[in-house]
């Protein structure tokens, strides 16, 4: 099992990227139900520096309001901590 993105054999935030522009909406909302296990995977600066940004420039980008929700519950405390920062709840 892989403990951090170095040890996977792909790029999992590449592959994010690509599951995010699907044309299927369910297949990017299944995209973005492991963004804190991708978070923690990634570690603290690939997920502040590669992963929040991809995530900021798909939303800003026309995404649907259900998946543009699922990606904000996404953002949650873990996820949070993931990037190196304290939750503000």
């Amino acid at each position: 099992m892989a403990k951090s993105a170095e040890d996977l054999e792909f790029d999992p935030i590449a592959l994010l990227r690509q599951e995010l522009e699907a044309t299927e909406r369910a297949h990017r909302l299944r995209a973005v139900k492991g963004l804190d296990a991708l978070a923690c995977v990634c570690k603290e600066a690939a997920t502040r520096e590669k992963l929040v940004p991809a995530l900021f420039e798909h939303v800003r980008n026309e995404e649907e309001d259900e998946v543009q929700y699922r990606i904000a519950q996404n953002l949650n405390g873990r996820f949070v901590r993931s990037r190196g920062a304290s939750p503000l709840f």
